[in-house]
């Protein structure tokens, strides 16, 4: 029987289809079947899909015009730069969820160091 069972596993693989076909009959209910099938055509999808890295938002850097070599078809009086405010625009954005989340991983810590020490002292009572 187990050589059987072994047989089946290997055919499964070679004959990808009729074999699992096969070994799903004799195991598994109608339900658990379709299950499977749908288990399957999913995880085909999720292998052959591209990944899509996700759209993390970085600040360009921001150029400014070097002046001390203005460019010739511009005049010299009329900076191309954007106003100060533009400029740390992305930076002041970025600071408030850097700083939450600095804010978290301290309290985390805080919190972990309390519950250390809450833990040293209840052995300290306990052993004279």
């Amino acid at each position: 029987m187990t050589i059987l069972l072994i047989g089946l596993v290997i055919v499964t693989h070679t004959a990808f289809d009729s074999g699992r076909a096969l070994l799903d009959r004799l195991f598994f209910s109608r339900a658990e079947r379709t299950a499977r099938a749908e288990a399957r055509a999913y995880a085909t999808v999720l292998g052959t899909s591209p990944v899509v890295p996700p759209a993390f938002v970085v600040p360009a850097p921001v150029l400014q015009p070097d002046e001390a070599d203005p460019e010739p078809d511009e005049p010299a009086g009329e900076p191309n730069a954007p106003a100060p405010e533009a400029l740390t625009l992305t930076q002041t954005a970025l600071r408030p969820a850097s700083k939450a989340f600095q804010d978290q991983v301290r309290r985390a810590i805080t919190d972990l160091k309390a519950r250390r020490n809450s833990r040293k002292a209840r052995c300290s009572r306990c052993h004279w």
